[in-house]
C-alpha cells in the first residue's frame, strides 16, 4: 500500500526487485530503508510530492536509471559517486537549487535537469 508518507514497508523485503516504479501517487517522502532494494536497477519516482531524497539511495550500487522528475525536491545529497552504474539521471520539475558533481559517473548518456530553480550551474565542475 502506498500512503504520502511512504509506501507499506514489506516492499523491502523484496530483495531480488530491480524495477520500481511508484508514480503519479503523491507520495511525500522515501525511507531510509530504500537501501534494502540493493538489486534496484530502475527506479522511477516521477509526478509525487517528494520534498527530499534520502542519502541511502546512494547505497543502490546496482542503480543504472533514476527518474525523480516532477516532484519537490530541492536539495539533491551528494550521492552520484556511489552510484557509478547510473546511465540516466532525471532531475527535472523540481525547485533544485545546485546540483552535485556527476563526474564520477562515467555510464552517464541521458542527464535532465530542467525545469528546476538553478541559480549558478558549473557544467566544468558536473562533468569534468
Amino acid at each position: 500500500m502506498i500512503e504520502k508518507s511512504g509506501f507499506d514497508g514489506r516492499i523491502y523485503s523484496l530483495q531480488k526487485l530491480n524495477f520500481l516504479e511508484i508514480s503519479h501517487t503523491c507520495l511525500e517522502c522515501l525511507s531510509e530503508d530504500i537501501f534494502k532494494l540493493s538489486n534496484l536497477a530502475q527506479l522511477c519516482l516521477t509526478s509525487n510530492m517528494l520534498k527530499s531524497v534520502p542519502a541511502t539511495l546512494g547505497s543502490l550500487h546496482c542503480l543504472r536509471s533514476l527518474d525523480l522528475s516532477f516532484n519537490n525536491i530541492s536539495v539533491i545529497p551528494d550521492i552520484f559517486n556511489h552510484l557509478s552504474n547510473l546511465s540516466s539521471l532525471i532531475l527535472s520539475g523540481n525547485k533544485i537549487q545546485s546540483i552535485p558533481s556527476v563526474r564520477g559517473l562515467k555510464l552517464l548518456h541521458e542527464f535532465s535537469a530542467s525545469k528546476n530553480e538553478l541559480t549558478v550551474c558549473y557544467f566544468r565542475f558536473l562533468f569534468f
